[in-house]
């Protein structure tokens, strides 16, 4: 599923997306790239978040490995969505 950046940490560090924040239009941009894109973009796009999400769970899960957080599993970077933009690169 997809997560809000506003969901709780646990909540995004198990969706397979996180998208856009509210003010961004997030919901729009999410379904705009994955319902209303052709086939091949969605699959695309499908991918690229997918990666970025496994990519921002593994960065979250060394940082709590370094710091000792189990209780939230150290979802400082799953908060932000991807490190650059702070949410999932979805086309406009």
């Amino acid at each position: 599923g997809t997560a809000m950046p506003s969901a709780p940490a646990q909540v995004r560090a198990v969706a397979r997306y996180v998208a856009p924040p509210l003010a961004d239009e997030g919901v729009a941009r999410m379904i705009e790239a994955l319902v209303l894109a052709t086939p091949a973009q969605a699959l695309a796009t499908s991918v690229r978040l997918a990666a970025e999400a496994d990519e921002r769970r593994a960065r979250a899960s060394d940082a709590a490995a370094a710091t000792g957080d189990s209780a939230t599993g150290g979802d400082a970077a799953a908060a932000t969505g991807d490190a650059a933009s702070g949410r999932p690169a979805v086309p406009a």
